[in-house]
C-alpha cells in the first residue's frame, strides 16, 4: 500500500497539515468532494507505505519521490504517460475506486523481490535461459491486483496491490498457455520495445513459450 500527497510549495500554508485546506475551507467544501479543478500540474508525492512483497522494486527508495520519479525506470512512462497521469491522480474524486492488474514472471521463488530479478534496464546484460534450465517448479506468472481511491478528509491517495503466483504448470493445465504465449509475444512486438527488456522477457521468453506450446 502507498500513501500520495499533493507536492506542497514553500509558500502553501494551507497544505501543511497534509489536509490541503484549512478547517474552515473544509466545511466550505463538504458539499464537494471532487478535487478542485484549479491546478492540472499538482505533483503527487508519496508520504508513508507498507509494502510486504514489492516486486522488484525497492520501496525505501521511493519514498518522498513524485508519481514521474517513482515511474522513472518504467520504459516509456514520461513520454506517453506522465502527463495524463498526474491529471488523472489530481482529479480522481472522492467514491471512485480504479483498479487494474499487471503480470510478470518470475523464474524463482522469491515472494519478497525488491532488488531486481523481476526488472532489467536497456543496456542491462540479460542471460537468455533455455528451456532445460528453467526450474519449472519454481516459475511463476505473477500477477497484481491494484486499486486506487482517495480518502475523504486529508485527500490523500491510497494505491493498493495484492501479489498473486500461479504455477507455470498450473497455466498450462488449465488451457491459458495460449494466452500467456500471445501476451508475452504481444509485449515483444507493441509499441515500446524496451518494455520487453524491463520485463525481463529475453531472459526467459523464449524457453517459457516453448514450454507452454510443448
Amino acid at each position: 500500500m502507498l500513501i500520495l500527497l499533493p507536492e506542497q510549495n514553500d509558500g502553501d500554508e494551507s497544505n501543511k497539515s497534509g489536509k490541503g485546506a484549512t478547517e474552515q475551507e473544509g466545511n466550505e467544501k463538504d458539499s464537494d468532494d471532487s478535487p478542485s479543478d484549479s491546478t492540472d500540474d499538482v505533483k503527487y508525492v508519496l508520504e508513508a507505505y507498507a509494502a510486504c512483497f514489492p516486486s522488484g522494486f525497492d520501496t525505501r527508495k521511493k519514498l518522498g519521490n513524485t508519481l514521474a520519479d517513482i515511474h522513472e525506470p518504467i520504459p516509456g512512462y514520461k513520454l506517453k504517460l506522465e502527463k495524463s497521469m498526474d491529471r488523472f491522480f489530481h482529479k480522481l474524486p472522492v467514491g471512485k475506486y480504479v483498479k487494474r492488474a499487471n503480470w510478470s514472471v518470475t523464474v524463482d521463488a522469491e515472494l519478497f523481490s525488491p532488488f531486481g530479478g523481476i526488472h532489467a534496464r536497456k543496456g542491462d546484460e540479460i542471460t537468455q535461459l533455455k528451456l532445460n534450465e528453467l526450474d519449472l517448479d519454481n516459475t511463476f506468472l505473477r500477477c497484481e491486483r491494484q486499486t486506487l481511491y482517495r480518502l475523504p478528509r486529508s485527500g490523500a491517495l491510497i494505491f493498493s496491490f495484492h501479489t498473486y503466483r500461479y504455477p507455470i504448470q498450473e497455466i498450462k493445465n488449465e488451457g491459458s498457455a495460449e494466452d500467456l504465449a500471445t501476451a508475452i509475444d504481444g509485449v515483444t512486438e507493441g509499441s515500446i520495445p524496451d518494455m520487453a527488456v524491463y520485463k525481463r522477457i529475453p531472459a526467459w521468453g523464449e524457453a517459457i513459450k516453448e514450454f507452454l506450446k510443448s
